[in-house]
């Protein structure tokens, strides 16, 4: 695996805006944020923490999207990326009428 050192600051916002532009790709995510962190070895982690809307399937939303993500880096920037972390902190509700 090929290191980041050296250009640290620019190439980790770079992947970050990488991983921005991804997740921009998936309909069901509302809102999001993303960090991009080193390890002791010098391997990438992307953490990511989601809204989503109710009707999205977590466990194959986060699957394609680490994929997704891991593809484009590695596409990109020829880096490898250890993990990727996915947060879900809220599900957004479409419709918010309560029926009793």
């Amino acid at each position: 695996m090929r290191s980041i050192t050296g250009r640290t600051v620019s190439a980790k916002s770079s992947i970050e805006n990488l991983v921005n532009n991804t997740i921009k790709g998936f309909s069901n995510v509302q809102e999001f944020t993303t960090k991009v962190k080193l390890n002791k070895e010098n391997e990438i982690i992307v953490d990511v923490s989601l809204q989503v809307k109710e009707n999205a399937i977590i466990r194959e939303l986060s699957d394609n999207m680490q994929a997704r993500i891991k593809q484009a880096v590695k596409k990109t920037s020829d880096l490898d990326i250890k993990e990727v972390n996915i947060k879900i902190k809220n599900v957004e509700q479409i419709n918010n009428i309560i029926k009793e």
